[in-house]
Order: C-alpha cells, then structure tokens, then sequence
C-alpha cells in the first residue's frame, strides 16, 4: 500500500465500532498504564482504578492477535496502585511511583520471560502522576507530587542502578505525558498547559520546546487537564488529548517543531486519564472515565475502517517513517 502524503488530510469523522474487551476488570479502568511487547505482540496492563476501587494491583496482558486479555497472577507483586509510571526494557516490565495501599517507593521489576516479580529497588518517595520513558535501554522517570519528582532519574534494569541526572527539572509535573525518543525525553505538560520540555539523555541539559509558529496557530492541542494517552513512533509523537470536547489524536514532529492532527475527532464518550501505547505500526487508546473499555487503533499508511469481535478500532491515516 502506498504511504499517505505528508500533508493529506483526514477525513472529517472516521467511524468505528463500540465492542467491548471479553475481560470484566479491564472496563472503565482509569489511571493505569501500557507497556507494548512488540516481541509477543502484547500489551501490558498495570494497576488503576476501576470502580469503586481507588487501587488495583492486577497485571494483564493483551494479546492483539487473539484478543484475549490474560490475567497474569505471579507471585511477588507489588502494592495496589494508580497513576504510576510504567515501561517495558527488553523482558522487565518496570513500575515505579503512584498513589498506593502502602509505599510505592520502589521500581517493581516483572520478568516477563520468567513470568515471575524480582526483587525491588528503593526509590525517594515520588507520589502520584509519575511519568515514565525508556531512551537507549534505560528507563527514566520524572514527575509527581513531591519535590523529589522535580529530579530526572534513571534506572538501568541490568545493572540494577538508579542515578540523578539533570538536576531540578524546569518546574513540577504530574498526570503528564512522557515518551523517550532515540536521545531525549519530552515531557509534556498537563493540567491546562501546553508547555513540552525536553531533556537530552547526552548532556542532561533541559530545554524549552519552542513549536513552530504556523502550526501553533493552526493545530496545537490544549492538553488535558486529567492527564492523557502519548507515544513515540520517529519522528512523531503522538498524543491524544481529553481536553473538554476535543478527543483526538494530535502528532508532534520532532523534527519540524510541528503539530497536527493525526486522528479525527470521534463520537466517543470523554476519556479522561487513558493511556496510549504504540504496537507494530498500530496505536492503542486505553481505558479513560466511560463505561466500557475501548481499545482505538490507528494504522500509518492510510484510511480504513476496522472492526473485531473483540475491540472497537478506529484506524486512521498517520503517515511515518519506521
């Protein structure tokens, strides 16, 4: 199939099909957190909230081909916990921060080969709204309510170490985005703001991301106030927004300092607190304050309509470079 132009545009609404994930404590699930496997072609799921529990401590994982979402009950878990960072490096999946039943001020480690918890690093106590992101095999998080959540660290998964690096970041962030590209991490800010600030892993210098005058005007998304979903796929980063009435899926080039609309609005109920993860070309929206689970998939090389027996999914048109 041919790749979209650059500059195409979408389609006013692209339409999709409501279905439900054959899993009960996947539904209305907000707060909580994706981790794709492109090895297994799953997506992992930690932790939220989900009805009248403020935590939860289940681990699941999404099978994409099959649709079937696995209850991963291994001994060793961590506390129940919402609004926490999570990232998958190689075969850990990592967990760190969050509102919790008890001290969330570790990173959990799940050897997802093993299929077993590993032993537990200590962490400064962060609070809620962390956010996480992995450039070159290692995981960074910065962020929540304390003042240790002004400090950039990063843990290497192999060597088990855990290191400051940046200093105090340019000022406090929770319930924002965060996604690692091939040398930097964008923070992007929440709660009304539209500030993105990036930290580059080679100096450990922060700075201001300054975005394009003409695509500021045009296309640039208010960001959430309840946080929102976003992902990394190069050049892009894509984010969708559940600012007020506005539920879409917006790109940032990295390159030109650009945004733009990647997905078009949609009939979907307000979405607030998803998650977004990007898997083999497809992205995922997950979860958000509705009554049902959704998962909305979008695919990079043009318009097409998809629907399951298992999901709902919206693929629209995202033009990329992998």
């Amino acid at each position: 199939m041919a790749a979209p132009k650059e500059n195409s545009e979408p389609p006013a609404k692209v339409p999709f099909e409501e279905v439900p994930l054959e899993w009960k404590d996947v539904r209305g699930r907000i707060l909580t957190r994706l981790a794709p496997d492109p090895q297994r072609n799953v997506l992992y799921m930690f932790g939220g909230m989900i009805g009248s529990s403020l935590h939860d401590d289940v681990l699941l994982a999404i099978h994409i081909d099959t649709r079937e979402v696995e209850l991963i009950d291994a001994p060793g878990k961590p506390c129940k916990r919402n609004a926490h960072g999570m990232e998958l490096v190689d075969d850990w999946l990592l967990v760190v921060g969050g509102a919790g039943v008890s001290d969330c001020s570790q990173v959990n480690i799940f050897d997802t080969r093993l299929r077993k918890w590993l032993e537990p690093v200590a962490v400064p106590h962060l609070g809620y709204g962390v956010g996480s992101a992995v450039v070159g095999g290692e995981f960074y998080f910065f962020g929540g309510t304390t003042v240790e959540g002004r400090i950039m660290r990063k843990f290497n998964p192999l060597t088990r170490t855990l290191q400051e690096v940046g200093g105090i970041g340019p000022r406090k962030a929770y319930y924002h985005g965060m996604v690692g590209t091939e040398t930097c991490v964008y923070v992007l800010y929440g709660w009304g703001s539209a500030d993105v600030h990036v930290f580059d892993t080679r100096t450990h210098q922060w700075s201001k991301l300054l975005v394009a005058e003409g695509s500021k005007k045009k296309h640039e998304p208010r960001f959430g106030e309840r946080g929102f979903g976003c992902a990394y796929v190069c050049p892009f980063i894509y984010m969708y927004t559940d600012h007020g009435a506005d539920h879409r899926i917006y790109r940032l080039n990295t390159l030109t300092r650009e945004w733009s609309k990647a997905a078009v609005q949609h009939n979907a109920s307000v979405r607030e607190w998803c998650c977004m993860a990007i898997l083999h070309q497809h992205a995922y929206v997950l979860g958000g304050r509705e009554p049902l689970l959704r998962l909305e998939r979008f695919e990079h090389e043009g318009y097409r309509a998809h629907a399951s027996s298992h999901v709902s999914c919206c693929l629209v048109p995202v033009s990329c470079h992998l």
